[in-house]
């Protein structure tokens, strides 16, 4: 087999994937509440009462609560991601409200568009409560917990590219001497008077590249099996480290919720019921 027909055999295979729906699930709750966290208190309807404002308000917190807990999860997972696509490019980059523009919102209304393609209804939602009573009024035992998981690629495709232009981002000789981390450590912990010693500089140095290396290992190893828990492991640690030191927001929690999608889902699916006791 050439290996133009390797590649497309494998492309077929991925957008064939079927897989247990449990993790997909956990996606939607997780980026719900994550949605939740950045927007809702902005959100309010006691913050404006323009009309448009109140209208994107009853939207957002419409869809969100629906898909929260899986009521007709198709639609009210496309309903969330167009409210959180209208607050990022319409609010934030149309009428130029900057922190919609960031990155880590980009990240999140992004990454929740994709988890809206996944079969997230099939799993710890009213709609999987709703066919299991279906089957048992029938009489008839339920389908299987198991749908098409080929999103989850495109989520972890995300996840990379996140990763790769963070690291081409950095490729600077300000970054690279550990100009942005001093300025991190001024405005955060010491302001402006910098430590004595030779040491500060190097210290600074060996943070910035230590980040540049970090990232491109991450993406690389997120597409790779064998390197695929070493890379998440290392993830968590990189981001947790970050959650604790900088005011980052909701992205840590976003990145190390999407994760979730570069694990085969029967392999998330065998680990609950391994908690469960199943």
């Amino acid at each position: 087999m050439s290996p133009v027909h390797r590649l497309w055999a494998g492309m077929v295979g991925l957008l064939a994937e079927e897989a247990s729906t449990r993790s997909s699930a956990l996606l939607r709750v997780g980026v719900v509440l994550l949605l939740w966290s950045r927007f809702a208190a902005e959100w309010s309807l006691f913050m404006d009462l323009e009309p448009w404002k109140v209208a994107l308000s009853t939207s957002f917190y419409a869809s969100t609560t629906l898909f929260l807990v899986g009521f007709a999860s198709r639609i009210t997972g496309l309903w969330t991601a167009l409210n959180g696509l209208l607050l990022a490019f319409w609010v934030g980059v149309h009428k130029g409200v900057e922190p919609y523009q960031h990155h880590h919102v980009m990240a999140l209304v992004l990454g929740a568009t994709i988890v809206a393609l996944l079969p997230t209804g099939g799993s710890l939602s009213v709609d999987r409560w709703r066919v299991v009573r279906r089957a048992a009024r029938l009489g008839v035992a339920p389908p299987p917990e198991r749908g098409p998981t080929w999103a989850r690629h495109l989520l972890t495709l995300h996840l990379v590219c996140i990763y790769a232009f963070g690291t081409v981002a950095k490729l600077s000789p300000a970054y690279l001497r550990g100009d942005r981390f001093t300025h991190y450590l001024m405005r955060l912990y010491i302001g402006s008077d910098l430590p004595d010693g030779a040491w500060f500089g190097p210290l600074m140095a060996a943070l910035a590249w230590g980040s540049v290396l970090i990232e491109p290992f991450i993406a690389v190893g997120l597409l790779i099996p064998r390197l695929r828990w070493a890379a998440i492991l290392t993830g968590l640690l990189f981001h947790g480290l970050i959650y604790w030191t900088l005011p980052v927001g909701t992205f840590s929690l976003t990145m190390a919720l999407f994760y979730l999608a570069a694990v085969p889902p029967d392999v998330v699916d065998a680990a609950l019921r391994r908690l469960s006791g199943r």
